[in-house]
Parts: structure tokens; C-alpha cells; sequence
């Protein structure tokens, strides 16, 4: 069973001239969850068209039907989310940008 986070691993540790054992407790290996398909997720906007320059400007992928798919890619849904709450507000009370979602791309 591997170690979860928290957990001691206990190494043992001798030198070839001493007749002592010395034993190290060091950090287990730190699992998180991360999706099972290979891809990545992006972060998907509504944009009006009186601020496409600003989506232009952050990289942002215009798709032709007012939304725009965010530049940055993300190892999993949760860490794009957390990443568009930082900005949502902001950008829907200043620029009446709307935050949809996030959306999956699969790697081939």
C-alpha cells in the first residue's frame, strides 16, 4: 500500500565501519488526484464583442460564437476553476465577461 501524505517512511541507514544503525524518518511521497485521461482543461468565457480586444490581448481563443477559451492549460478541472474564480467577479462587474465553465481536451 503507498504512503499517503502525512505519513513517515523509516529508512535504515548503516556505514560499513561503524557497528551502529542509524534510522531516518523522512515525508512519504505526497499523492493528489489528477484526471485519468491524458489532456487538459481550459477555462471557457462569454465575452461581448465590445471587449474582444481585451480577450485578444490575454491570448484568450476566440471560437466564433462569443466565447473564448482561456490561454492557460490546466492538469485538472479543479485547478482551472480555482484559477477563473480569482477573475470572474472582476471581469463580470467591470466588462460584463461571464465565466461558463471548464472544458476538457483530450490529448491524441
Amino acid at each position: 500500500m503507498p504512503a499517503l501524505k502525512g505519513d513517515a517512511v523509516k529508512q535504515v541507514q548503516s556505514s560499513g565501519s561503524s557497528d551502529g544503525v542509524k534510522i531516518l524518518e523522512r515525508a512519504g511521497p505526497i499523492q493528489e488526484p489528477v484526471d485519468v485521461e491524458p489532456g487538459h482543461w481550459r477555462n471557457r468565457w462569454s465575452v461581448p464583442e465590445r471587449h474582444a480586444h481585451l480577450a485578444r490581448q490575454q491570448g484568450a481563443l476566440p471560437l466564433g460564437d462569443g466565447t473564448w477559451l482561456g490561454y492557460r492549460r490546466f492538469p485538472t478541472s479543479g485547478g482551472a476553476e480555482h484559477h477563473a474564480a480569482r477573475f470572474a467577479e472582476y471581469n463580470r462587474r467591470h466588462f460584463d465577461i461571464g465565466y461558463l465553465g471548464t472544458e476538457f481536451f483530450p490529448e491524441y
